[in-house]
């Protein structure tokens, strides 16, 4: 049986890109996603790299699954940038995203982010056992290290989903 944390996580502000389709594509999100980081300057020492699935990969057909590639950025960053004008989609897909924090089960996974729909499975499957109620969607992914500079067998990804209070 899969090893489950709660862990808690403050209010996190985003910027993402939305993606549609089949998951390999999203690598297009994360070009655009990096894209604007860049040139607005909105990494800062607090930023990392989240993903966030909206769709059961066992349940959804592949040309409809749906995802936002996204940057963790502060306050400070979003004033600065601007970055309230992006509260509605823009034709590009950017949009900003205010996750609310709370109570979260996380799961660590190793390995290829391929084998992630089974981790995911296997979360749902443990936490169902254990009487624990949760939002299975959105699945939030914090990349601890990136594919650009760490072998595919060496990724680190925490998988989180929100704990149901009361």
């Amino acid at each position: 049986m899969l090893e489950l944390e709660t862990v808690k996580h403050e209010s996190m502000q985003l910027v993402a890109q939305f993606h549609r389709g089949v998951f390999a594509g999203a690598t297009d999100a994360w070009s655009k996603l990096n894209n604007a980081v860049a040139m607005q300057r909105l990494v800062s020492d607090q930023s990392m790299a989240i993903g966030l699935s909206y769709d059961d990969p066992q349940l959804t057909e592949s040309t409809a699954f749906r995802y936002d590639a996204a940057v963790l950025v502060d306050s400070a960053t979003v004033k600065r940038a601007k970055l309230a004008t992006l509260d509605r989609r823009t034709s590009q897909g950017m949009r900003l995203i205010e996750l609310q924090g709370g109570s979260f089960l996380r799961v660590m996974h190793y390995g290829p982010y391929a084998n992630i729909p089974e981790t995911y499975a296997d979360l749902v499957t443990t936490a169902a056992a254990k009487g624990i109620k949760f939002e299975p969607l959105p699945l939030i992914q914090i990349y601890r290290n990136s594919p650009l500079f760490t072998d595919e067998k060496d990724l680190e990804t925490e998988l989180l989903v929100r704990i149901v209070e009361g």
